[in-house]
């Protein structure tokens, strides 16, 4: 018996079992083509050992039957009386994740931290009485320590589910330009925020079993408008030499490189779909990428070297670096038109003097 065949034949079998494993847990919704989809694997085992020669062939039937594997239809745990407490819900995923889980049944404690603005007026008004909404500023610690007793009032004898830590902000900026206020403030609220609440909330959860999503997507806050609104704030906190040297077209040419190639999904239903499954499947992943492109990227980290990686993914997300070409051409432009200028005002300073001295005369 070949090495290939061994192979080849303890991937199927290990697949089996624990997709075997799964099912008399109760874990996986097998029914019509899902049925087929398990078989898979055993099915192509034959098909890929003809085609697919060698151990590369081999590698990629292991990773196709994990992939089939993690994508399983799964049972989903009963959404009644579930209490499920998320953070950041004036805008984006927390947002319409909150509107969501309210319209499947859920007991919705929302965070925001803006209370009586527009997006915590919205949930207010669409959502039903089951949802509730408490302010909450992850970076204060006092804060979160009132959150906790709102949650506990608002539990009314029933048990926290899960936490869902969706604050967060983004500023894009070039390192040196960047205040470092504004560096410290994404710590704070992006890593900072989370251990904060997770660890305030942790009592709970211990004593309900109950879950913790983080999410750690940029998604919606590479919206254009966004994007635009942090990189003016970041702008109009350089110094002026810095200003100086970048020129005065920097922060537009920067916005409109950033965005020329990628926008954020005005579709924010994968993502709220993952958040949903973390949520309430009987078996969760211990990490999700929502889009094909981001389990891809990842991938990409992990098996190439970074000298590979680097100039990939900056060719794919912001086609080249932009410092070493696009912001050379800026700083050219910038210069050439301040020759101009200079050359323009020689001229008439020239011009003056002569006026000058045929007055004189």
């Amino acid at each position: 018996m070949s090495l290939k065949l061994i192979l080849y034949s303890a991937i199927t079998i290990f697949f089996n079992g624990a997709v075997l494993r799964r099912y008399l847990k109760d874990e996986l919704l097998l029914a019509g083509p899902y049925t087929l989809l398990v078989i898979l694997p055993t099915i192509t085992q034959p098909v890929c050992q003809l085609i697919f020669g060698g151990f590369c062939g081999i590698t990629l039937f292991a990773i196709a039957s994990y992939q089939i594997y993690k994508r399983l239809p799964q049972q989903f745990v009963n959404y009644d009386d579930k209490v499920v407490f998320i953070s950041g819900c004036d805008s984006g995923f927390g947002h319409e994740t909150a509107k969501r889980l309210d319209a499947k049944g859920v007991h919705v404690i929302a965070g925001c931290l803006l209370k009586g603005e527009s997006g915590e007026q919205d949930l207010v008004k669409s959502c039903s009485d089951r949802l509730v909404t408490i302010q909450l500023d992850v970076t204060k610690e006092d804060s979160v320590q009132n959150a906790v007793k709102e949650v506990k009032e608002k539990l009314q004898g029933r048990d926290l589910w899960a936490l869902v830590n969706n604050a967060g902000i983004l500023y894009i900026a070039e390192a040196e330009i960047m205040s470092l206020k504004y560096v410290r403030s994404m710590m704070d609220v992006n890593f900072m925020g989370a251990v904060r609440l997770t660890k305030a909330f942790l009592p709970m959860l211990r004593q309900s079993e109950g879950r913790v999503v983080s999410l750690c997507s940029i998604g919606t806050l590479l919206a254009k408008e966004n994007v635009n609104n942090k990189l003016e704030a970041v702008y109009q906190e350089m110094e002026p030499s810095l200003k100086e040297d970048y020129g005065p077209r920097y922060k537009d040419e920067w916005f409109r490189i950033f965005t020329a190639g990628y926008e954020a999904s005005q579709d924010l239903s994968p993502v709220i779909n993952t958040i949903e499954h973390a949520l309430f499947a009987k078996s969760p992943l211990t990490m999700y990428n929502p889009e094909l492109s981001g389990e891809v990227f990842r991938w990409i980290n992990i098996c190439l070297p970074v000298s590979f990686t680097k100039h990939l993914l900056g060719a794919l997300v912001m086609s080249g670096n932009f410092i070493s070409k696009d912001f050379q051409k800026v700083t050219e432009k910038d210069q050439n038109a301040d020759e101009v200028k200079r050359g323009d005002a020689g001229n008439n300073k020239h011009t003056d003097q002569s006026g000058e001295g045929d007055s004189e005369e």
